[in-house]
């Protein structure tokens, strides 16, 4: 077993580690659903708790054996895993759909909270953490507008649940990861690229845009600062003296629609979850 020193260590990106906690969403709707079918009785529902245990403590065991991620506990309805924190994060959404497949029931799924943090922080201080994340993503704590597109909870104030938690950022596992993911991919092929028409997409770049879009997040907030709602001129002022005669049409293209005041889906998307991948590609790309 590598110490978490070493373990930060490996592979690609920043020395950091990620402590993810998951939890089975709606295990008693589950199990309710099981006894109130006609051909429900006990035996069924003794199975149905036996594949969960099995698949955390026995199928993610093996998944992980040869991988960068250990074990700290897992067993009935819940886990916490500790590894090297790019490892975590490209798999976690193939933890899930290996749960679902294994379990071979739509409805079952699992939030996730995940805490990238130090190798020196205490394991109980990676464990804190990283619960905070998953009461986030289970809906039982409150957020502010820009943690999310849709919200963690229903109109009644009921979780919807089935979501995973970073940086503070809500994000549903089909629509709000999958994008998360794609534009982190997008966002570090430039930053990785020696083209030329690639070159003003440098990680100045991207600390500049981190910061547009911590203000975009403040006017969906409700921020009343002038300095929070010039981010729209500031992103195109950059972009026009920065980008615009030094790339492709199609990737300036990329940049400025995200500078823009209309209710679409990708302005939404910037003023919520943008930072979660820029993040992770200047993550990726520092040693």
């Amino acid at each position: 077993m590598t110490d978490f020193e070493k373990l930060s260590e490996l592979g690609e990106g920043v020395a950091h580690l990620c402590a993810v906690a998951g939890d089975v969403d709606n295990l008693g709707d589950l199990f309710k659903d099981i006894w109130k079918d006609p051909k429900g009785c006990l035996a069924n529902l003794m199975t149905a708790s036996r594949l969960l245990n099995h698949f955390f403590a026995g199928e993610m065991e093996h998944t992980l054996q040869n991988s960068l991620v250990y074990t700290v506990y897992a067993g009935g309805d819940d886990f916490f895993y500790i590894g090297k924190w790019n490892e975590v994060l490209k798999n976690i959404s193939q933890w899930r759909k290996r749960f679902r497949d294994f379990i071979g029931l739509e409805k079952p799924s699992f939030s996730a909270g995940l805490y990238i943090c130090h190798h020196h922080t205490p394991i109980h201080r990676m464990h804190e953490a990283a619960e905070e994340q998953l009461n986030r993503a289970k809906g039982k704590e409150l957020c502010a507008k820009a943690d999310y597109i849709e919200p963690p909870v229903d109109a009644d104030c009921k979780p919807l649940k089935d979501r995973v938690a970073l940086w503070g950022k809500v994000m549903r596992w089909e629509e709000d990861w999958k994008e998360v993911v794609a534009e982190m991919e997008q966002l570090d092929k430039w930053l990785k690229s020696e083209d030329k028409d690639h070159k003003p997409f440098n990680s100045a770049f991207y600390y500049r845009l981190l910061g547009y879009a911590r203000r975009a997040e403040a006017t969906r907030n409700g921020s009343c600062e002038l300095e929070d709602w010039m981010f729209v001129p500031h992103l195109r002022y950059d972009l026009g003296r920065n980008v615009r005669d030094k790339a492709p049409d199609a990737d300036f293209q990329h940049f400025y629609d995200l500078a823009n005041l209309k209710e679409d889906n990708k302005t939404e998307f910037f003023k919520t979850l943008y930072r979660v991948p820029l993040m992770w590609a200047l993550y990726l790309n520092r040693n």
